[in-house]
């Protein structure tokens, strides 16, 4: 019989990968190191405080996003993703603890942040934990005297607020998704776009236009990036993300884009005249190349 698979587990929900996230994951890789275990990084289909509560979530990673970033970041690590449905919603926090860490995931060590909650009713702590396995408490992070947090940073992003939330995050802010059709209509203004589906429990940057960079089928290229409705097109446009990107040829629909914010431009507005958008969109492109090759971005390339 195969000799049962020995993990450090790294536990939370982990939005947005952030600089306090990562002093969780990096003390789990450490301890995964000196046992001679597989590092595991433990997470949740759903947040589950907003599953529980019958909320819609506002991310800033889904899915996608996070397992992208995970092997990115951590490339020597496996993600493993628990299904937050009903039967794990009630599970008691000592079953949670000794037959899914402990039995089934083969976990002997654990790490986690200080404000981790599992079980049903959120009833386990990592003090709790601690007494069934054992288990490494990191601290919440600070910055500029605030702690590090997935809420911080969201509430960053959607003010537009990107160098800063990029410090906090370590890393720029990632969407992941499938390109799909627009209208067209960038083509014919001279700067051909390409569209990705947003996740709709993903939060929303400002509306406007960011420096951006973009990887497709392994290639990473610079871009300009436009979240909003529209609004010299569009009366009651719907909120979306397009992109061009320099130097892209060819067809790319239906294939995963990964899409990195490098900075906030400017803000969405409407133009009087088809002409003065072709012009700021000009302005827009320059601005966004001395952006992508000055050395001014905050956080690690990724």
């Amino acid at each position: 019989m195969a000799e049962k698979q020995r993990r450090v587990v790294a536990l939370g929900f982990f939005d947005g990968l952030h600089r306090g996230h990562k002093a969780v994951i990096d003390r789990a890789a450490e301890l995964a190191q000196s046992l001679k275990a597989t590092l595991s990084i433990v997470t949740f289909d759903r947040r589950p405080k907003n599953a529980v509560r019958g909320e819609s979530a506002e991310l800033l990673t889904d899915r996608a996003a996070k397992a992208e970033l995970v092997r990115r970041l951590f490339p020597e690590a496996e993600l493993i993703e628990l299904i937050f449905d009903e039967a794990l919603r009630q599970t008691p926090w000592q079953t949670f603890a000794s037959e899914i860490l402990q039995a089934k995931l083969g976990a002997v060590a654990a790490v986690c942040g200080e404000n981790f909650r599992f079980g049903a009713r959120g009833e386990g702590t990592p003090a709790l934990l601690r007494s069934v396995l054992p288990t490494e408490i990191v601290g919440e992070l600070t910055d500029g005297g605030l702690v590090v947090s997935s809420t911080r940073i969201r509430l960053l992003i959607e003010s537009g607020e990107i160098a800063c939330a990029t410090r906090l995050l370590g890393h720029p802010h990632t969407i992941v998704g499938p390109v799909v059709h627009g209208d067209g209509r960038g083509a014919t203004l001279g700067f051909a776009t390409l569209n990705i589906a947003l996740s709709p429990d993903l939060i929303r940057p400002r509306p406007g236009v960011y420096a951006s960079r973009l990887t497709l089928r392994g290639q990473t290229y610079q871009a300009i990036t436009n979240f909003g409705t529209r609004p010299t097109f569009y009366e009651n446009g719907v909120y979306d993300c397009e992109t061009h990107v320099f130097g892209l040829q060819g067809d790319c629909y239906g294939e995963t884009a990964i899409l990195s914010l490098a900075a906030f431009l400017r803000p969405e507005r409407k133009f009087a005249t088809r002409e003065a958008l072709i012009e700021q969109i000009r302005t827009d492109v320059e601005a966004a190349k001395r952006c992508l090759n000055s050395n001014d971005e905050r956080g690690e390339e990724l």
